[in-house]
């Protein structure tokens, strides 16, 4: 089975959730979903179903992911971060370095170089 699903609807749902203050907790939902249950999180009705747990009505969920507006936003955002060096999760700006994680000590280096 393969777990390697595409994401963008998911960060459509995820840009409404912060309004919401409900982002933390759907992030971690679609995380469970796709690592632990196995489910696909590229399919718009597990998306809206799971949404239904974090602040959105079943209608609101669905309307988001049929947007063709909020699609293009969402997709506007992803190559932007991609052109500032995004290219994996989690990723840090740190003083202006992009660093796709790192160990404790990369991290470290990054903040200590930032801070000159």
């Amino acid at each position: 089975m393969s777990l390697d699903y595409r994401t963008v609807h998911a960060h459509m749902l995820l840009r409404h959730a912060r309004n919401r203050g409900t982002r933390h907790d759907l992030s971690m939902a679609l995380m469970d979903a796709n690592f632990h249950a196995g489910r696909n999180i590229s399919d718009k009705d597990v998306l809206a179903e799971i949404a239904t747990r974090h602040g959105f009505t079943i209608e609101e969920a669905q309307a988001i992911l049929a947007d063709p507006a909020e699609l293009a936003e969402t997709e506007r955002q992803i190559a932007a971060s991609r052109a500032r060096g995004v290219r994996s999760v989690p990723t840090f700006d740190i003083g202006g370095i992009v660093m796709g994680g790192g160990s404790e000590n990369e991290i470290a280096a990054a903040i200590e170089k930032a801070r000159r």
